[in-house]
């Protein structure tokens, strides 16, 4: 099931988001795709950010642990760190299930998978396949 949450990280937020993400580079994002989804996974990610991971975690675990409609749905008990993604022309992370085990050192289960766009996804073509399932199961 797909729950659309709107104004989750407020624009302050996402500003300090950008802003970590000018200051690093982004890495092939097949890099850390699971067997199972490396020919559908094209986008770069954040690369190593340092100790502005902790400014990524604190803002975007924050947005949601705030939401109520997201711990609602989820129940979440532990989260993985979250990853910047960046998307330009062409790219796009195709029809895909999501690894179910994360994090080789300490495996964890990982049975929700969050997106949080820091654009509008209206405003990129690779939205349009960030998220597909029957439309009768979207909340």
């Amino acid at each position: 099931m797909l729950r659309r949450l709107t104004g989750l990280v407020p624009a302050a937020e996402v500003a300090a988001l950008r802003e970590v993400a000018e200051r690093h580079g982004f890495a092939d994002g097949s890099a850390t795709a699971g067997d199972l989804v490396q020919g559908v996974k094209q986008n770069r990610q954040l690369e190593d950010a340092g100790p502005d991971q902790a400014t990524v975690d604190r803002i975007v675990l924050g947005a949601l642990m705030r939401s109520r409609e997201f711990n609602d749905a989820a129940l979440p008990r532990l989260m993985m760190r979250p990853i910047l993604n960046l998307y330009t022309a062409g790219m796009e992370y195709g029809f895909h299930v999501d690894n179910r085990i994360m994090n080789p050192g300490a495996p964890v289960r990982t049975d929700i998978s969050v997106t949080v766009f820091l654009s509008d996804p209206r405003s990129f073509e690779a939205a349009s396949s960030s998220s597909r399932c029957p439309p009768a199961r979207r909340r």
